[in-house]
């Protein structure tokens, strides 16, 4: 068996978390259209961010959960498109979000917010890629129902 720091066995392959997939490097215009426009809603959340920082990169990791149903792990190296569309929605120079986020107390802040606003508008596209699991009192995505109940009985 072999352990990793929260006591989760994690030797088999069926049995670890995917690491989530980065976004292409060129995204067409009809996906950034679908998935990259922001919502009257979307604008009104994005809106509670303070900072261009934190706009930008609170709009990336909504679109991308819409688009594929997961937070990105690091908004760094997302296309300029998406840079592009999602700066010209919020008015905002086409910078990329790299120092976003501030600290990881605004990440998980921004991750719940995002969360329980987004999952409305990805449901579908959630439930089809992974599963929805509370683990530890959190909720959290996963691709493997095993590993989450693993995760939640593991010995404190």
């Amino acid at each position: 068996m072999n352990l990793d720091e929260y006591g989760v066995d994690v030797s088999g392959p069926n049995d670890r978390l995917a690491e989530p997939e980065p976004l292409p490097g060129e995204i067409d215009d009809d996906t950034l259209r679908k998935y990259f426009t922001l919502t009257k809603t979307d604008l009104e959340q994005v809106d509670q961010c303070r900072g261009p920082a934190n706009k930008s990169g609170f709009a990336i990791q909504l679109c991308t959960l819409r688009w594929h149903g997961y937070f990105l792990p690091d908004t760094r190296g997302v296309p300029s498109s998406v840079v592009e569309m999602i700066g010209s929605q919020l008015a905002l120079l086409p910078i990329p979000p790299d120092s976003y986020p501030q600290n990881e107390k605004t990440r998980f802040e921004h991750l719940e917010r995002i969360r329980q606003h987004g999952l409305n508008l990805a449901k579908g596209k959630i439930s089809a890629k992974v599963n929805w699991q509370t683990v530890s009192g959190y909720s959290c995505f996963t691709r493997h129902a095993s590993t989450a109940h693993r995760i939640r009985n593991r010995p404190s």
